[in-house]
């Protein structure tokens, strides 16, 4: 049996440890990527498991305006 690895305790862990933060920041990324016109780097993202709910939420924010400045969700 593998064993459970184990978190560092002297590790500060905050805010941009969860799973939305990630799930944000990624959706920015496409959102740059979009408005830069960057199509190698939208396709390497349309190949990721995730891309899914990636493209869903991108596509809600770029209709609120949000072009993926860092911190901007709306």
């Amino acid at each position: 049996m593998k064993p459970t690895p184990v978190l560092l305790p002297d590790i500060e862990r905050g805010p941009k440890w969860t799973r939305e933060h990630m799930f944000r920041c990624a959706v920015r990324s496409l959102l740059r990527y979009r408005a830069q016109r960057n199509r190698q780097a939208l396709e390497a993202l349309k190949r990721g498991s995730h891309y899914p709910a990636l493209a869903a939420a991108a596509s809600d924010q770029w209709v609120r305006g949000n072009r993926g400045e860092p911190g901007d969700w709306r």
